[in-house]
């Protein structure tokens, strides 16, 4: 099955459309205003040109954060109050901005995409570039015995305590020259259609995702990966918890899921540390 796929992938023909952006960043947010900032710099040092970003009742003062990225045309800012809604908001990008953009990933406040062993984007999704969709496993990280986060680090510093391994879930990045197989926009699994014919995401070792398997090949380095900061301090993720989930509507992963994860983070990663004095030069800026 997966030599079918790509063969199929070799021979499908490509909407060979120019786009304005090449690799974009969907986020639909809520009171994130003190990670924006990092969030957005990293990235566009990554190569990562354009973000769309979906407002959802924010009170804290995020304009201000974001408005010279606005006036420098580096942002899409949507108003978007719906609860749950990010779903819907993905749709909405699917319908109303697919065209402008190359690649998209749709990924959160507390995820950064992280390269292994390239230094931008286009290096990395030139590994991929005839797949539709490629899913970029995290690695999750916990609080480093944090309870306090400093808001004068950067996440990307403070946090370097994880999970020894990948793990099986992440977020896509979506070649938008090929047509989603439906109207439901996942941000972490997303088929293609051609034809009749539906087409599963790789993963990072360019192995297809079949049946909810995820193989891997020792003789293809993942090249990408993606750091998923999701409690930060304790006192993060109890924010964190009482705001609610954007994509279930619900509180979940409480303090027994908080504690397992902590559990697990008997290893450490910094790999990402290979931005952090550039990302911090940009951030003097």
């Amino acid at each position: 099955m997966n030599l079918f796929f790509h063969l199929l992938t070799t021979f499908i023909p490509r909407d060979q459309r120019k786009t304005k952006h090449f690799f974009s960043l969907v986020l639909i947010f809520k009171d994130e205003a003190p990670y924006l900032r990092e969030w957005i710099e990293y990235h566009l040092l990554l190569g990562a040109d354009h973000f769309y970003l979906y407002q959802n009742n924010s009170t804290d003062n995020y304009l201000s954060v974001i408005q010279p990225y606005i006036e420098k045309e580096l942002i899409t800012l949507v108003e978007w109050p719906e609860y749950p809604g990010q779903y819907s908001a993905y749709l909405n990008w699917y319908k109303t901005f697919r065209n402008e953009t190359r690649w998209v990933s749709f990924i959160d406040i507390d995820e950064f995409i992280c390269p292994i062993s390239d230094t931008t984007l286009q290096e990395v999704m030139s590994r991929y570039e005839k797949y539709p969709v490629v899913l970029t496993y995290w690695k999750l990280f916990g609080t480093n015995g944090n309870l306090m986060h400093n808001t004068g680090i950067p996440v990307i510093e403070q946090y370097t305590n994880c999970r020894p391994k990948l793990f099986t879930e992440g977020k896509i990045i979506y070649n938008t020259y090929f047509d989603a197989a439906s109207e439901f926009i996942s941000m972490h699994y997303l088929e293609i259609k051609w034809h009749c014919i539906k087409i599963p995401p790789v993963n990072t070792f360019k192995k297809f995702i079949i049946w909810e398997l995820h193989r891997v090949n020792k003789k293809n380095q993942p090249y990408i990966q993606l750091n998923h900061y999701w409690s930060k301090a304790f006192e993060c993720w109890k924010k964190k918890y009482e705001k609610g989930s954007i994509e279930k509507g619900i509180k979940y992963k409480d303090f027994d899921f908080f504690k397992r994860l902590e559990f697990a983070c008997t290893s450490t990663d910094h790999t990402i540390w290979r931005f952090l004095t550039l990302l911090k030069l940009r951030l003097k800026e």
